[in-house]
Protein backbone atom coordinates (compact mmCIF):
# COMPACT_ATOMS: atom_id res chain seq x y z
CA UNK A 1 0.00 0.00 0.00
CA UNK A 2 1.64 3.38 -0.81
CA UNK A 3 0.73 6.73 0.62
CA UNK A 4 -1.59 7.51 -2.03
CA UNK A 5 -4.14 4.30 -1.50
CA UNK A 6 -3.47 5.53 2.64
CA UNK A 7 -4.94 9.07 1.57
CA UNK A 8 -7.65 7.55 -0.56
CA UNK A 9 -8.92 5.27 2.17
CA UNK A 10 -8.82 7.76 5.00
CA UNK A 11 -10.66 10.49 3.30
CA UNK A 12 -13.14 7.24 2.69
CA UNK A 13 -13.51 6.35 5.96
CA UNK A 14 -13.84 10.06 7.20
CA UNK A 15 -16.48 10.77 4.80
CA UNK A 16 -18.72 8.84 6.96
CA UNK A 17 -20.82 10.34 9.75
CA UNK A 18 -19.96 7.01 12.08
CA UNK A 19 -16.66 5.41 12.12
CA UNK A 20 -17.48 2.81 14.51
CA UNK A 21 -16.75 0.18 11.39
CA UNK A 22 -14.06 1.22 10.25
CA UNK A 23 -11.84 1.90 13.32
CA UNK A 24 -9.43 -1.02 13.07
CA UNK A 25 -9.11 0.08 9.47
CA UNK A 26 -8.16 3.60 10.36
CA UNK A 27 -5.58 2.17 12.93
CA UNK A 28 -4.03 -0.05 9.84
CA UNK A 29 -4.05 2.71 7.68
CA UNK A 30 -2.58 4.78 10.28
CA UNK A 31 -0.13 2.02 11.00
CA UNK A 32 0.89 1.58 7.41
CA UNK A 33 1.88 5.50 7.24
CA UNK A 34 4.26 5.28 9.39
CA UNK A 35 5.74 2.48 8.43
CA UNK A 36 6.63 3.64 5.08
CA UNK A 37 7.94 7.00 6.83
CA UNK A 38 10.22 4.51 9.19
CA UNK A 39 11.47 3.11 6.16
CA UNK A 40 12.31 6.23 4.30
CA UNK A 41 14.02 7.06 7.16
CA UNK A 42 16.09 3.71 7.67
CA UNK A 43 16.92 4.18 4.07
CA UNK A 44 18.72 8.09 4.40
CA UNK A 45 20.13 6.98 7.60
CA UNK A 46 21.96 4.43 5.95
CA UNK A 47 22.84 7.12 3.01
CA UNK A 48 24.12 9.09 5.70
CA UNK A 49 26.18 6.64 6.93
CA UNK A 50 28.26 5.45 3.48
CA UNK A 51 29.02 9.65 2.86
CA UNK A 52 30.76 9.21 6.22
CA UNK A 53 34.16 7.41 4.69
CA UNK A 54 34.24 10.37 2.77
CA UNK A 55 33.46 13.48 4.04
CA UNK A 56 27.07 15.43 3.04
CA UNK A 57 28.16 15.47 4.71
CA UNK A 58 24.80 16.89 5.32
CA UNK A 59 22.41 14.52 7.40
CA UNK A 60 18.99 14.97 7.29
CA UNK A 61 16.41 13.29 9.75
CA UNK A 62 12.51 13.84 10.07
CA UNK A 63 9.44 11.57 10.22
CA UNK A 64 7.79 12.68 13.14
CA UNK A 65 10.66 11.27 15.22
CA UNK A 66 13.74 12.95 13.64
CA UNK A 67 13.29 16.41 13.18
CA UNK A 68 9.41 16.79 12.49
CA UNK A 69 10.18 18.76 9.51
CA UNK A 70 8.36 16.82 6.43
CA UNK A 71 8.22 19.38 2.60
CA UNK A 72 6.56 16.60 1.37
CA UNK A 73 3.14 17.33 0.90
CA UNK A 74 0.95 14.62 1.21
CA UNK A 75 2.56 13.39 3.66
CA UNK A 76 1.09 16.80 5.14
CA UNK A 77 -1.94 15.56 4.07
CA UNK A 78 -1.64 12.21 5.38
CA UNK A 79 -1.12 13.19 8.86
CA UNK A 80 -3.94 15.61 8.89
CA UNK A 81 -6.27 12.76 8.43
CA UNK A 82 -4.75 11.00 10.89
CA UNK A 83 -5.50 13.96 13.20
CA UNK A 84 -8.91 14.04 12.02
CA UNK A 85 -9.65 9.80 12.66
CA UNK A 86 -7.81 10.39 15.98
CA UNK A 87 -10.12 13.24 17.15
CA UNK A 88 -13.20 11.28 15.73
CA UNK A 89 -11.94 8.33 17.19
CA UNK A 90 -11.93 10.01 20.29
CA UNK A 91 -15.05 11.42 20.42
CA UNK A 92 -16.74 7.82 19.49
CA UNK A 93 -14.80 6.48 22.24
CA UNK A 94 -16.36 9.20 25.10
CA UNK A 95 -19.94 8.87 23.28
CA UNK A 96 -19.42 4.96 23.45
CA UNK A 97 -18.43 5.29 27.58
CA UNK A 98 -21.26 7.64 27.92
CA UNK A 99 -23.98 5.48 26.07
CA UNK A 100 -22.76 2.60 27.97
CA UNK A 101 -23.23 4.31 31.27
CA UNK A 102 -26.53 5.05 30.35
CA UNK A 103 -27.11 1.45 29.36
CA UNK A 104 -26.13 0.84 32.80
CA UNK A 105 -28.42 3.33 34.43
CA UNK A 106 -30.91 1.25 32.17
CA UNK A 107 -30.53 -2.11 32.83
CA UNK A 108 -30.64 -1.55 36.66
CA UNK A 109 -34.15 -0.04 35.93
CA UNK A 110 -35.09 -2.90 34.11
CA UNK A 111 -33.87 -5.28 37.01
CA UNK A 112 -35.67 -3.04 39.52
CA UNK A 113 -38.35 -3.46 37.51
CA UNK A 114 -38.40 -7.37 36.98
CA UNK A 115 -37.74 -7.79 40.35
CA UNK A 116 -40.77 -5.68 41.44
CA UNK A 117 -42.38 -8.19 38.71
CA UNK A 118 -41.47 -11.26 40.19
CA UNK A 119 -42.36 -10.29 43.84
CA UNK A 120 -45.77 -8.38 43.54
CA UNK A 121 -47.27 -9.44 40.28
CA UNK A 122 -50.14 -12.49 40.21
CA UNK A 123 -51.36 -12.23 36.91
CA UNK A 124 -49.82 -14.62 34.94
CA UNK A 125 -50.72 -12.87 31.85
CA UNK A 126 -49.55 -9.95 32.69
CA UNK A 127 -46.38 -11.41 34.18
CA UNK A 128 -45.66 -13.04 30.75
CA UNK A 129 -46.18 -9.71 28.68
CA UNK A 130 -44.38 -8.10 30.85
CA UNK A 131 -40.95 -10.53 31.16
CA UNK A 132 -41.18 -11.28 27.27
CA UNK A 133 -41.18 -7.03 26.96
CA UNK A 134 -38.25 -7.09 29.43
CA UNK A 135 -36.44 -9.77 27.61
CA UNK A 136 -36.82 -7.59 24.57
CA UNK A 137 -35.25 -4.23 26.13
CA UNK A 138 -32.35 -5.85 27.51
CA UNK A 139 -31.69 -7.41 24.63
CA UNK A 140 -32.22 -3.91 22.61
CA UNK A 141 -29.57 -2.33 24.80
CA UNK A 142 -26.28 -2.12 24.23
CA UNK A 143 -23.16 -2.54 26.20
CA UNK A 144 -22.09 -1.46 29.33
CA UNK A 145 -19.28 -0.69 31.21
CA UNK A 146 -17.14 -4.04 31.50
CA UNK A 147 -15.94 -4.17 35.10
CA UNK A 148 -20.21 -4.49 36.10
CA UNK A 149 -21.28 -6.52 33.33
CA UNK A 150 -20.50 -9.99 35.25
CA UNK A 151 -22.62 -8.82 38.40
CA UNK A 152 -25.11 -6.71 36.18
CA UNK A 153 -25.67 -10.15 34.09
CA UNK A 154 -25.42 -12.22 36.71
CA UNK A 155 -28.37 -10.78 38.69
CA UNK A 156 -30.79 -10.35 35.90
CA UNK A 157 -29.97 -14.01 35.18
CA UNK A 158 -30.41 -15.07 38.98
CA UNK A 159 -34.15 -13.11 38.63
CA UNK A 160 -34.72 -14.69 35.13
CA UNK A 161 -34.08 -18.11 36.44
CA UNK A 162 -36.00 -17.31 39.37
CA UNK A 163 -39.07 -16.06 37.69
CA UNK A 164 -39.28 -19.57 35.35
CA UNK A 165 -38.66 -21.54 38.25
CA UNK A 166 -41.16 -19.70 40.72
CA UNK A 167 -44.14 -19.82 38.76
CA UNK A 168 -43.40 -23.48 37.75
CA UNK A 169 -43.35 -22.29 33.71
CA UNK A 170 -41.80 -25.71 33.28
CA UNK A 171 -44.68 -27.42 34.04
CA UNK A 172 -46.15 -25.61 31.03
CA UNK A 173 -43.21 -26.03 28.28
CA UNK A 174 -43.44 -28.69 26.13
CA UNK A 175 -40.77 -31.80 26.59
CA UNK A 176 -38.92 -30.72 22.96
CA UNK A 177 -38.53 -27.02 24.14
CA UNK A 178 -36.92 -28.08 27.09
CA UNK A 179 -34.84 -30.50 24.80
CA UNK A 180 -33.86 -27.91 22.83
CA UNK A 181 -33.26 -25.29 25.16
CA UNK A 182 -30.95 -27.84 26.90
CA UNK A 183 -28.99 -28.48 23.44
CA UNK A 184 -28.55 -24.67 22.95
CA UNK A 185 -27.53 -23.54 26.03
CA UNK A 186 -24.96 -26.95 26.12
CA UNK A 187 -24.35 -25.26 22.39
CA UNK A 188 -23.59 -22.05 24.09
CA UNK A 189 -21.11 -23.45 26.86
CA UNK A 190 -19.22 -25.20 24.59
CA UNK A 191 -18.78 -21.78 22.27
CA UNK A 192 -18.01 -20.38 25.57
CA UNK A 193 -14.75 -23.13 26.70
CA UNK A 194 -13.67 -22.32 23.03
CA UNK A 195 -12.90 -18.79 23.49
CA UNK A 196 -10.51 -19.96 26.55
CA UNK A 197 -8.20 -20.20 23.40
CA UNK A 198 -8.74 -16.78 21.94
CA UNK A 199 -5.97 -14.81 22.10
CA UNK A 200 -7.45 -11.80 20.72
CA UNK A 201 -9.51 -10.13 24.00
CA UNK A 202 -11.50 -7.63 22.45
CA UNK A 203 -13.08 -10.94 20.16
CA UNK A 204 -13.44 -13.07 23.89
CA UNK A 205 -15.07 -9.46 25.12
CA UNK A 206 -17.58 -9.00 22.59
CA UNK A 207 -18.39 -12.90 22.29
CA UNK A 208 -19.00 -13.14 25.43
CA UNK A 209 -21.82 -10.28 25.79
CA UNK A 210 -23.01 -12.00 22.74
CA UNK A 211 -23.24 -15.48 24.54
CA UNK A 212 -24.78 -13.91 27.71
CA UNK A 213 -27.88 -12.32 25.91
CA UNK A 214 -28.00 -15.59 23.95
CA UNK A 215 -28.11 -17.77 27.34
CA UNK A 216 -30.87 -15.29 29.19
CA UNK A 217 -33.16 -15.21 26.17
CA UNK A 218 -33.32 -19.41 25.69
CA UNK A 219 -36.31 -20.68 27.82
CA UNK A 220 -35.71 -23.01 30.70
CA UNK A 221 -34.62 -26.71 30.07
CA UNK A 222 -35.05 -29.82 32.31
CA UNK A 223 -34.68 -29.20 35.94
CA UNK A 224 -32.84 -32.37 36.56
CA UNK A 225 -29.90 -31.72 34.57
CA UNK A 226 -30.45 -27.47 35.14
CA UNK A 227 -27.73 -27.94 38.13
CA UNK A 228 -25.08 -29.41 36.06
CA UNK A 229 -25.74 -27.08 33.15
CA UNK A 230 -25.72 -24.10 35.47
CA UNK A 231 -22.65 -24.60 36.81
CA UNK A 232 -20.75 -25.14 34.04
CA UNK A 233 -21.74 -21.65 32.58
CA UNK A 234 -21.06 -20.19 35.08
CA UNK A 235 -18.14 -21.45 35.88
CA UNK A 236 -16.48 -21.23 32.28
CA UNK A 237 -18.10 -17.83 32.47
CA UNK A 238 -15.79 -17.33 35.56
CA UNK A 239 -12.84 -18.29 33.47
CA UNK A 240 -13.28 -16.38 30.81
CA UNK A 241 -13.73 -13.25 33.38
CA UNK A 242 -10.31 -14.19 35.02
CA UNK A 243 -8.54 -14.60 31.43
CA UNK A 244 -10.08 -10.79 30.69
CA UNK A 245 -8.95 -10.03 33.94
CA UNK A 246 -5.25 -11.69 34.08
CA UNK A 247 -5.15 -10.22 30.49
CA UNK A 248 -5.44 -6.27 31.64
CA UNK A 249 -3.66 -6.86 34.86
CA UNK A 250 -0.91 -8.06 32.89
CA UNK A 251 -1.30 -5.36 30.23
CA UNK A 252 -1.13 -2.69 33.27
CA UNK A 253 2.30 -4.74 34.38
CA UNK A 254 3.24 -4.36 31.13
CA UNK A 255 2.25 -0.58 30.33
CA UNK A 256 4.14 0.20 33.11
CA UNK A 257 7.64 -1.47 32.49
CA UNK A 258 7.11 0.35 28.94
CA UNK A 259 6.60 3.56 31.22
CA UNK A 260 9.89 2.74 33.29
CA UNK A 261 11.61 2.07 29.63
CA UNK A 262 10.37 5.34 28.05
CA UNK A 263 11.57 7.61 31.25
CA UNK A 264 15.08 5.55 30.85
CA UNK A 265 15.59 6.37 27.05
CA UNK A 266 14.29 9.80 27.91
CA UNK A 267 16.90 10.25 30.70
CA UNK A 268 20.00 8.58 28.40
CA UNK A 269 18.94 11.31 25.43
CA UNK A 270 19.33 13.98 28.29
CA UNK A 271 22.27 12.63 28.99
CA UNK A 272 23.63 12.37 25.83
CA UNK A 273 22.80 16.00 24.65
CA UNK A 274 24.82 17.45 27.73
CA UNK A 275 27.67 15.98 26.06
CA UNK A 276 30.15 18.00 24.16
CA UNK A 277 29.99 18.17 19.92
CA UNK A 278 31.96 20.30 18.04
CA UNK A 279 32.98 18.88 14.93
CA UNK A 280 31.13 15.73 12.25
CA UNK A 281 32.38 12.99 13.87
CA UNK A 282 30.76 14.31 17.76
CA UNK A 283 27.59 15.19 15.53
CA UNK A 284 27.54 11.79 13.73
CA UNK A 285 28.11 9.91 16.80
CA UNK A 286 24.97 11.70 18.82
CA UNK A 287 22.99 11.38 15.96
CA UNK A 288 23.84 7.45 15.64
CA UNK A 289 23.01 7.47 19.61
CA UNK A 290 20.07 9.36 19.24
CA UNK A 291 18.64 7.07 16.12
CA UNK A 292 19.19 4.10 17.93
CA UNK A 293 16.99 5.87 21.05
CA UNK A 294 14.30 5.93 18.92
CA UNK A 295 14.16 2.80 17.32
CA UNK A 296 14.18 1.42 20.80
CA UNK A 297 11.34 3.74 21.65
CA UNK A 298 9.53 2.56 18.98
CA UNK A 299 10.32 -1.03 19.49
CA UNK A 300 8.51 -0.22 23.72
CA UNK A 301 4.91 -0.82 23.64
CA UNK A 302 2.43 0.83 24.56
CA UNK A 303 2.15 2.52 28.01
CA UNK A 304 -0.38 5.04 29.98
CA UNK A 305 -2.11 7.17 27.57
CA UNK A 306 -1.62 10.79 29.81
CA UNK A 307 1.74 10.03 31.02
CA UNK A 308 3.34 8.20 27.99
CA UNK A 309 2.08 11.31 25.54
CA UNK A 310 3.97 13.74 27.73
CA UNK A 311 7.11 11.61 27.82
CA UNK A 312 7.08 11.65 23.93
CA UNK A 313 6.18 15.19 23.33
CA UNK A 314 9.57 15.77 25.75
CA UNK A 315 11.54 13.22 24.03
CA UNK A 316 10.54 13.85 20.34
CA UNK A 317 11.36 18.08 21.22
CA UNK A 318 14.94 17.11 22.67
CA UNK A 319 15.73 15.07 19.19
CA UNK A 320 14.25 17.79 16.62
CA UNK A 321 16.30 20.41 18.77
CA UNK A 322 19.33 18.05 17.94
CA UNK A 323 18.87 17.79 14.49
CA UNK A 324 17.64 21.19 13.96
CA UNK A 325 21.07 22.35 15.46
CA UNK A 326 22.83 19.67 13.65
CA UNK A 327 21.08 20.81 10.29
CA UNK A 328 22.28 24.31 10.96
CA UNK A 329 26.20 23.37 11.68
CA UNK A 330 26.65 21.15 9.06
CA UNK A 331 25.26 24.19 6.62
CA UNK A 332 27.94 26.23 8.47
CA UNK A 333 30.60 23.85 7.79
CA UNK A 334 29.05 23.68 4.34
CA UNK A 335 29.75 27.04 3.51
CA UNK A 336 32.74 26.78 4.94
CA UNK A 337 33.83 24.39 2.70
CA UNK A 338 32.50 26.14 0.03
CA UNK A 339 35.07 29.00 0.86
CA UNK A 340 38.27 26.83 0.96
CA UNK A 341 36.80 24.57 -2.07
CA UNK A 342 37.15 27.98 -3.98
CA UNK A 343 40.43 28.89 -2.64
CA UNK A 344 42.27 25.54 -3.35
CA UNK A 345 40.89 25.68 -6.87
CA UNK A 346 42.29 28.95 -7.57
CA UNK A 347 45.82 27.70 -6.16
CA UNK A 348 45.47 24.38 -8.45
CA UNK A 349 44.63 26.91 -11.36
CA UNK A 350 47.82 29.09 -10.52
CA UNK A 351 49.82 26.13 -10.34
CA UNK A 352 48.60 25.14 -13.76
CA UNK A 353 49.99 27.97 -15.49
CA UNK A 354 53.23 27.81 -13.89
CA UNK A 355 53.65 24.09 -15.68
CA UNK A 356 54.35 26.72 -19.09
CA UNK A 357 57.04 28.41 -17.13
CA UNK A 358 60.37 28.81 -18.51
CA UNK A 359 62.69 30.62 -15.58
CA UNK A 360 62.34 27.01 -13.08
CA UNK A 361 64.09 29.15 -10.33
CA UNK A 362 61.15 31.55 -10.02
CA UNK A 363 58.11 29.04 -10.77
CA UNK A 364 59.56 26.80 -7.98
CA UNK A 365 59.50 29.52 -5.29
CA UNK A 366 55.96 30.10 -6.67
CA UNK A 367 55.35 26.58 -6.50
CA UNK A 368 56.40 25.93 -2.87
CA UNK A 369 54.65 28.92 -1.20
CA UNK A 370 51.14 27.82 -3.29
CA UNK A 371 51.77 24.70 -1.46
CA UNK A 372 52.43 26.39 1.79
CA UNK A 373 49.20 28.44 1.10
CA UNK A 374 47.44 25.06 0.24
CA UNK A 375 48.41 24.06 4.16
CA UNK A 376 47.33 27.25 5.28
CA UNK A 377 43.53 26.94 3.84
CA UNK A 378 41.26 24.39 5.90
CA UNK A 379 39.54 21.54 4.57
CA UNK A 380 36.82 21.93 1.69
CA UNK A 381 35.06 18.82 2.71
CA UNK A 382 35.48 15.33 2.68
CA UNK A 383 33.68 14.99 -1.00
CA UNK A 384 35.70 17.61 -2.05
CA UNK A 385 39.18 17.37 -0.32
CA UNK A 386 40.59 14.61 -1.85
CA UNK A 387 39.55 15.40 -4.99
CA UNK A 388 41.10 18.29 -4.83
CA UNK A 389 44.34 17.45 -2.93
CA UNK A 390 44.79 14.74 -6.14
CA UNK A 391 44.51 17.63 -8.53
CA UNK A 392 46.94 19.66 -7.18
CA UNK A 393 49.26 17.17 -5.63
CA UNK A 394 49.37 15.89 -9.53
CA UNK A 395 50.17 19.46 -10.66
CA UNK A 396 52.86 19.87 -8.57
CA UNK A 397 53.86 16.76 -9.16
CA UNK A 398 53.72 17.54 -13.35
CA UNK A 399 56.14 20.49 -12.45
CA UNK A 400 58.59 18.93 -10.51
CA UNK A 401 58.91 16.23 -13.30
CA UNK A 402 59.41 19.09 -15.98
CA UNK A 403 61.28 20.44 -13.95
CA UNK A 404 64.11 17.49 -13.37
CA UNK A 405 63.54 16.50 -17.43
CA UNK A 406 64.68 20.08 -18.05
CA UNK A 407 67.88 20.10 -15.89
CA UNK A 408 68.82 17.11 -16.97
CA UNK A 409 68.63 17.98 -20.32
CA UNK A 410 70.44 21.15 -19.63
CA UNK A 411 73.32 19.28 -17.86
CA UNK A 412 73.64 17.26 -20.55
CA UNK A 413 74.08 20.73 -23.30
CA UNK A 414 76.14 22.09 -20.16
CA UNK A 415 78.53 18.80 -21.14
CA UNK A 416 78.22 19.27 -24.70
CA UNK A 417 79.17 23.35 -24.55
CA UNK A 418 82.39 21.77 -22.17
CA UNK A 419 83.70 19.31 -25.10
CA UNK A 420 83.33 22.20 -27.26
CA UNK A 421 84.95 24.84 -25.93
CA UNK A 422 88.21 22.35 -24.70
CA UNK A 423 87.95 21.83 -28.20
CA UNK A 424 88.09 25.52 -29.58
CA UNK A 425 91.03 26.00 -26.62
CA UNK A 426 92.70 23.02 -28.58
CA UNK A 427 92.31 25.47 -31.44
CA UNK A 428 92.81 28.56 -29.92
CA UNK A 429 96.69 26.63 -28.87
CA UNK A 430 97.44 25.98 -32.22
CA UNK A 431 96.23 28.88 -34.03
CA UNK A 432 99.04 30.56 -35.87
CA UNK A 433 99.33 34.30 -36.07
CA UNK A 434 99.19 35.50 -39.43
CA UNK A 435 101.71 37.91 -41.77
CA UNK A 436 99.23 41.06 -41.75
CA UNK A 437 98.24 42.09 -37.01
CA UNK A 438 95.34 43.20 -38.46
CA UNK A 439 94.11 39.46 -40.12
CA UNK A 440 95.49 37.89 -36.82
CA UNK A 441 93.35 40.24 -34.52
CA UNK A 442 90.41 39.19 -36.66
CA UNK A 443 90.58 35.74 -36.25
CA UNK A 444 91.37 36.23 -32.35
CA UNK A 445 87.81 37.66 -32.11
CA UNK A 446 86.71 35.03 -34.13
CA UNK A 447 87.80 32.61 -31.73
CA UNK A 448 86.58 34.96 -28.61
CA UNK A 449 82.75 35.21 -30.45
CA UNK A 450 82.41 31.63 -31.03
CA UNK A 451 84.20 30.84 -27.63
CA UNK A 452 80.77 33.09 -26.15
CA UNK A 453 78.25 31.52 -28.56
CA UNK A 454 78.55 28.08 -27.33
CA UNK A 455 77.13 28.67 -23.91
CA UNK A 456 77.31 27.88 -20.50
CA UNK A 457 79.67 24.63 -18.89
CA UNK A 458 79.02 22.53 -15.74
CA UNK A 459 79.62 25.26 -12.79
CA UNK A 460 82.77 23.35 -11.18
CA UNK A 461 84.53 23.47 -14.60
CA UNK A 462 83.53 26.98 -15.71
CA UNK A 463 86.37 29.19 -13.97
CA UNK A 464 89.20 26.55 -15.43
CA UNK A 465 87.65 26.14 -18.99
CA UNK A 466 87.43 30.11 -18.60
CA UNK A 467 91.04 31.15 -17.42
CA UNK A 468 91.79 28.07 -20.07
CA UNK A 469 90.54 30.08 -23.25
CA UNK A 470 91.82 33.87 -22.17
CA UNK A 471 94.89 32.23 -21.21
CA UNK A 472 95.43 30.60 -25.00
CA UNK A 473 93.73 33.85 -26.50
CA UNK A 474 96.43 36.28 -24.00
CA UNK A 475 99.63 34.67 -25.34
CA UNK A 476 98.57 35.52 -29.00
CA UNK A 477 97.64 39.31 -28.06
CA UNK A 478 100.53 39.25 -26.14
CA UNK A 479 102.87 38.21 -29.34
CA UNK A 480 101.38 41.54 -31.24
CA UNK A 481 103.68 43.88 -31.90
CA UNK A 482 101.08 46.98 -30.03
CA UNK A 483 101.12 49.28 -27.10
CA UNK A 484 99.61 48.96 -24.28
CA UNK A 485 96.97 51.55 -24.56
CA UNK A 486 96.40 49.85 -27.74
CA UNK A 487 95.84 46.58 -26.35
CA UNK A 488 93.64 47.86 -24.02
CA UNK A 489 91.61 49.24 -26.43
CA UNK A 490 91.57 45.97 -28.45
CA UNK A 491 90.62 43.83 -25.40
CA UNK A 492 87.59 46.25 -24.44
CA UNK A 493 86.63 45.58 -28.18
CA UNK A 494 86.96 41.71 -27.70
CA UNK A 495 85.09 42.61 -24.68
CA UNK A 496 82.11 44.17 -26.61
CA UNK A 497 82.27 41.25 -28.82
CA UNK A 498 81.60 39.00 -26.16
CA UNK A 499 78.75 40.65 -24.80
CA UNK A 500 76.76 41.05 -27.77
CA UNK A 501 77.58 37.48 -28.45
CA UNK A 502 76.12 36.28 -24.94
CA UNK A 503 72.74 34.68 -24.50
CA UNK A 504 71.69 37.73 -22.61
CA UNK A 505 73.85 41.26 -23.78
CA UNK A 506 71.31 43.55 -22.34
CA UNK A 507 71.81 42.72 -18.56
CA UNK A 508 75.55 41.88 -19.37
CA UNK A 509 76.21 45.96 -21.17
CA UNK A 510 74.23 47.52 -17.77
CA UNK A 511 76.61 45.63 -15.54
CA UNK A 512 79.44 46.60 -17.74
CA UNK A 513 78.29 49.81 -17.50
CA UNK A 514 77.82 49.79 -13.89
CA UNK A 515 80.88 48.38 -13.15
CA UNK A 516 82.80 51.35 -15.34
CA UNK A 517 80.77 54.10 -13.66
CA UNK A 518 81.85 52.69 -10.00
CA UNK A 519 85.59 52.79 -11.22
CA UNK A 520 85.19 56.36 -12.49
CA UNK A 521 83.47 57.34 -8.96
CA UNK A 522 86.09 55.89 -7.25
CA UNK A 523 88.62 57.44 -9.39
CA UNK A 524 87.31 60.38 -8.94
CA UNK A 525 87.10 60.16 -5.10
CA UNK A 526 90.98 59.53 -5.29
CA UNK A 527 92.02 62.89 -7.30
CA UNK A 528 89.91 64.75 -4.82
CA UNK A 529 91.98 63.37 -1.92
CA UNK A 530 94.80 63.93 -3.54
CA UNK A 531 93.62 67.68 -4.38
CA UNK A 532 93.37 67.95 -0.60
CA UNK A 533 96.18 66.29 0.21
CA UNK A 534 98.33 68.50 -2.23
CA UNK A 535 98.42 71.74 0.56
CA UNK A 536 100.08 69.83 3.32
CA UNK A 537 102.73 69.24 1.22
CA UNK A 538 104.14 72.84 0.00
CA UNK A 539 105.40 73.52 3.85
CA UNK A 540 107.08 70.15 3.62
CA UNK A 541 111.16 69.17 3.84
CA UNK A 542 111.28 67.60 0.10
CA UNK A 543 107.82 68.93 -1.09
CA UNK A 544 108.67 69.22 -4.90
CA UNK A 545 109.58 65.39 -4.50
CA UNK A 546 106.24 64.62 -3.17
CA UNK A 547 104.47 67.51 -4.93
CA UNK A 548 105.52 65.50 -7.97
CA UNK A 549 104.18 62.51 -6.99
CA UNK A 550 100.99 63.27 -6.44
CA UNK A 551 100.65 65.18 -9.29
CA UNK A 552 101.29 62.33 -11.31
CA UNK A 553 99.11 60.11 -9.75
CA UNK A 554 96.29 62.79 -10.33
CA UNK A 555 97.56 62.92 -13.88
CA UNK A 556 97.34 59.02 -13.96
CA UNK A 557 93.87 58.96 -12.34
CA UNK A 558 92.60 61.35 -14.97
CA UNK A 559 94.00 59.79 -17.91
CA UNK A 560 92.26 56.47 -16.59
CA UNK A 561 88.79 58.37 -16.40
CA UNK A 562 89.15 59.51 -19.88
CA UNK A 563 89.83 56.00 -21.18
CA UNK A 564 86.13 54.60 -19.20
CA UNK A 565 84.05 57.34 -20.39
CA UNK A 566 85.35 56.45 -23.88
CA UNK A 567 84.65 52.80 -22.88
CA UNK A 568 81.32 53.69 -21.30
CA UNK A 569 80.35 56.06 -24.59
CA UNK A 570 81.72 52.98 -27.21
CA UNK A 571 79.29 50.47 -24.90
CA UNK A 572 75.85 49.85 -27.20
CA UNK A 573 72.50 50.99 -26.12
CA UNK A 574 70.71 48.49 -24.13
CA UNK A 575 67.82 48.43 -26.10
CA UNK A 576 70.07 47.29 -28.74
CA UNK A 577 71.66 44.82 -27.39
Amino acid sequence: MNKTEIKTQLEEILSHDNIQGNLNKGKELSQAFWNIINEELAQLNNEDSAQDDDSKEEIEEDQAVNDGNSSDEIDNEIKKLIESFKARKASFEKSVVQEEQKNLEIKKGIIARLRNLIQHEENIGVLFSEIKEIQKNWKEIGNIPRKLAQEINHEYHNLTEQFYYNINIYKELKENDLKKNYSLKNQIVHKMKELLAEERITTVQNQLRMFQNDWAEIGPTYQEHWDKLKSDYYDTQNLIYEKIRSFYEQRKVEQEKNLGLKKEYLQQTKARLEDERSNNKTYDQVSKDLIDLQNKWKATGYATSKESKELWKEFRTLCNAFFNEKSAFFKEQNDGYKVNEKRKNELINKATELLNASDFKEATLKIINLQKDWKKIGHAGRHAEQKLWKKFRTTCDDFFTKKDEYFKQKEQQLKINLELKEKLIEEVNSFQSKKEQKETVEELKVFTRKYAEIGHVPSPNKDKVNKAFRAAVDKHYAALDMTDLEKEKLFFEVKIDQILSSSNPGRMIRDEKDKIRKKITFLSAEINQYENNLGFFKNSKGAAALLGGVNSKIDNAKEQIDRLKSQLRSLPKEESS
